[in-house]
């Protein structure tokens, strides 16, 4: 596999190098780009003083020190460092189309413990929004011992639209030689006649409910080249719920499709994966649907 490893000079790219550590240690044929892009807005200032030359050169060699201090200048060597286009993120898209990579590891803005407000960051949510391949999301402060030491954990809605997030799920996790667990979430049906029904038939409905939606989970990954996989049933809200299964089951890494939901259609719904994205403690590959 190859990966584009997005490197920015303020202390939010060292969980994705560490990360990327992780992956070539475990798969040490997959190859790493590290890339710095200089934003245009500041070449452009950069520029009234100084030769493009010396504004390169001094960027390049800023990006691979922070590569050289993480300790992953093994992994992806010198770093390339581009001129920013119109953004960031577009130069980034242009750089992974260019060298044919399968993802991007990228970090974000919150820290693994952190409460602040801004979760993502600008380049991250740009990335997750308009990208056509793998993002990997990873807090800024992840370390190797951070890592979990169980397996890949794929998040499925059992629907078109996770089938290239659970082809990249397996394939994560041959390499890594880790166990895929997949999992799903459903709703409790708490208040099914809460008012009126006794409690054994409660019960009784809870559990033909989660009966069927496991029966749904074998089927959907028997029809996908799932088999074999483990199963992890969710009751509730993806959001509220996956947190607690990632700690639980120590997952390396969360994988989960995108939807690629329109601008207007995200003023109106919530994109699950960018939230999981910028609120889990560890990275989460988000996947974005083919279609």
């Amino acid at each position: 596999m190859k990966w584009i490893i997005g490197v920015d000079l303020r202390p939010k790219s060292q969980g994705a190098l560490t990360f990327a550590r992780f992956l070539h240690d475990a798969s040490p044929t997959d190859e790493f780009v590290a890339v710095h892009v200089v934003p245009h807005d500041h070449l452009m200032a950069a520029l009234r003083y100084h030769h493009l030359d010396e504004v390169m050169k001094a960027a390049q060699e800023a990006a691979q020190k922070v590569v050289d201090e993480t300790g992953c200048t093994d992994v992806c060597g010198q770093v390339v460092v581009e001129k920013g286009g119109a953004s960031v993120h577009g130069t980034l898209l242009e750089i992974a189309e260019r060298e044919g990579a399968d993802g991007i590891l990228v970090g974000r803005q919150a820290t693994r413990e952190g409460h602040d407000i801004v979760r993502l960051g600008s380049v991250a949510r740009r990335l997750l929004r308009d990208t056509d391949r793998p993002v990997a999301v990873v807090p800024p402060d992840l370390q190797l011992a951070d890592v979990g030491t169980g397996p890949v954990l794929f998040l499925s809605r059992l629907a078109d639209d996770s089938v290239p997030a659970g082809t990249m799920a397996k394939t994560l996790a041959d390499h890594l030689g880790r166990k895929l667990v997949l999992a799903h979430a459903i709703p409790v049906p708490q208040d099914w006649g809460s008012h009126y029904l006794p409690g054994a038939v409660l019960d009784k409905l809870r559990e033909e409910h989660r009966a069927e939606a496991e029966e749904r989970m074998r089927a959907w990954a028997a029809d996908h080249g799932l088999e074999g996989v483990a199963f992890e049933l969710l009751e509730g809200s993806i959001l509220d719920v996956v947190p607690g299964a990632a700690e639980r089951l120590d997952a390396c890494l969360v994988v989960v499709g995108s939807r690629r939901l329109s601008m207007g259609e995200r003023w109106l719904l919530t994109s699950a994966s960018s939230h999981l994205a910028g609120q889990l403690d560890r990275p989460v590959l988000v996947v974005p649907t083919t279609e």
